[in-house]
Order: C-alpha cells, then sequence, then structure tokens
C-alpha cells in the first residue's frame, strides 16, 4: 500500500504529527507500506511550478491502494486554505482510504475534521477515521503558559501509535464504503458546530492584529525575504518593503521568524482573548482518535 502523508503546519505542531504517522508506517519493518511525506508549504503550494500535480497524479495512480493522511492545524474552527484547497484537487472516485488530522491551539478543535472528511467524501474516497490533538497555540509563542504547552506529549503520541495500530488491523480485516458515516467525525458540541458555521479565517481577519513594517532604525526591513520563505502561503510581496496579501491565514510567522525583528504585531490581546475564550468552552485536551467502519 502507497502511504501519502500531506500536510500543513506553519508553526510546526502538525508537522510532528505527520512525522509520527509516517515513522509508524515505515518501522514496520516489511515492504508493505511506501511512505511519502509530503509539506504543502515546501511545495509552494501557490506558486507557478509547484509540485502539486505530480503528488495528485501519484494519489490518483494509486487508487485504491492508496492511504492519504491529511494534516492541518485549526485556525478559526477550520483546516488552514492550503489544506481546504488541495482537498478541492483531489481526483475522484480513486477508492483512496483517506484520514484527516488537525492540532488544535487549546481554544477548539471546531469543524475541521468534520469538513475536511466531508470534501474528501465528495471526491468518492473511503474516509477510515481521523485524529484531533492539542498542541501549542501558534500565536502564543511569546506567552510563558501557551494554551496546548508541551502537548502533544508522550502519553499523546503512544496513544496515537496504538491507534495506527488498531487503524492497520482495521484496513485489514474490514472493507471501507464510501458512503461510510463521519458522525463521529463531528464535534460533539452543536453550540461549538453553530459558532463555526457562521465564522471562519477570512470573516476573523479584521479581528487580527496588525503588523507593522519597521523601515527605518536597527531593526528596518533589510528585504532580505526571510519572511516569503517562512510563508505557508506565498501571501508577501514586496513593494520594496513587505507587503501582506489576502492569501495571508495570519500565522505571524512572518512576525515570529525575521531574523531582524523588522515586522511586528502586538498579540497580548490577543493572548488574553485565547485564554478567556478557552476557558469558555472548556474543551477536553486529550487526544480525539476515531476508527470509522
Amino acid at each position: 500500500m502507497k502511504v501519502f502523508v500531506v500536510y500543513s503546519s506553519p508553526a510546526g505542531s502538525t508537522a510532528r504529527i505527520a512525522r509520527r504517522i509516517a515513522d509508524f508506517f515505515r518501522k514496520g519493518g516489511t515492504e508493505e507500506f511506501s511512505v511519502s511525506l509530503y509539506d504543502l508549504g515546501a511545495l509552494k503550494f501557490y506558486n507557478e511550478g509547484n509540485k502539486i500535480s505530480p503528488l495528485l497524479k501519484e494519489i490518483d495512480a494509486a487508487g485504491e491502494n492508496g492511504l492519504l493522511f491529511l494534516g492541518s492545524p485549526v485556525y478559526v474552527g477550520h483546516a488552514v486554505p492550503p489544506v481546504n484547497n488541495f482537498i478541492d484537487l483531489l481526483p475522484s472516485d480513486t477508492g483512496t482510504v483517506f484520514v484527516p488530522f488537525v492540532t488544535w491551539g487549546g481554544v477548539s478543535s471546531g469543524v475541521a475534521l468534520q469538513e475536511m472528511a466531508e470534501g474528501a467524501l465528495s471526491h468518492g474516497v473511503r474516509v477510515g477515521g481521523g485524529i484531533s490533538m492539542v498542541a501549542p497555540h501558534s500565536h502564543m509563542w511569546r506567552d510563558d503558559n501557551p494554551l496546548g504547552k508541551a502537548r502533544p506529549n508522550k502519553n499523546d503520541m503512544e496513544m496515537l501509535d496504538r491507534w495506527l495500530f488498531d487503524f492497520v488491523h482495521r484496513l485489514a480485516t474490514s472493507a471501507l464504503s464510501p458512503e461510510s458515516s463521519i458522525e463521529a467525525l463531528i464535534h460533539p458540541d452543536p453550540a461549538v458546530r453553530d459558532s463555526f458555521s457562521r465564522v471562519d479565517l477570512a470573516s476573523a481577519a479584521g479581528e487580527m492584529p496588525d503588523r507593522t513594517v519597521r523601515t527605518e532604525g536597527e531593526n528596518a526591513c533589510t528585504h532580505c525575504r526571510s519572511c516569503y520563505a517562512v510563508c505557508p502561503t506565498s501571501a508577501i510581496q514586496f513593494a520594496p518593503h513587505p507587503v501582506f496579501t489576502d492569501r495571508c491565514i495570519y500565522c505571524f510567522n512572518c512576525v515570529k521568524l525575521c531574523p531582524n525583528g523588522s515586522i511586528v504585531a502586538d498579540l497580548v490581546s490577543k493572548e488574553r482573548f485565547l485564554h478567556k475564550t478557552s476557558l469558555l468552552r472548556n474543551e477536553p485536551a486529550s487526544p480525539r482518535l476515531v476508527l470509522l467502519s
């Protein structure tokens, strides 16, 4: 079986889960699984000459012998645009087995798993389960006590390994239908489902902290383009300083990773809001690992 582990991971948390999944299959000690790991950010999804088309052709060619794990961080209750756009491009009626996995920053896992599964089902794939794990909130790298601190921990990862073992056993012993119910992937709280049916990343853009590019002084922008290199959606243009386009997903990698501290944003009020919202939602932080039949 050909295993594809594809993910978007601006802050690195989803990449940790992706590598764990890939390592599980690689360490099986047999030739039963051939494993490929793909970072949508590294593939430069939105750039001309990207490597998405060859990957999609590989998935199509694998057909019923394909197993696709697709991972995303949860931003404002949903999967990030590169992941949703990738689902839109999936080849149809291949019989591939699809497993969405998400990481969320301690506020809410939202409706990402459900929406990813629904999107894949529309292409005629077979949904085999879903994985949701808490991780440090990507906007709180300056906070001494960020939501999701030290997660996923050793116990979380061991739970994931056990789930993967059970999943492989299920694949070997039972058939998955394209009509398999994904009800178990739906968020159990109707208030959460209702909330995120009315808000998404685009509608929340106006509430995100503003970014300022310093153009004078010792922290002035040097046009090194490091911000562009770490932008997962290629949402930065230069005129001559960085300008943020509407493809921005507000991961704030440009702020976090600018080597000269030239791009700044006030995230303190955002951190306070996230802590408060987390207490109100009070969603359990234990891994949510779902097997479908």
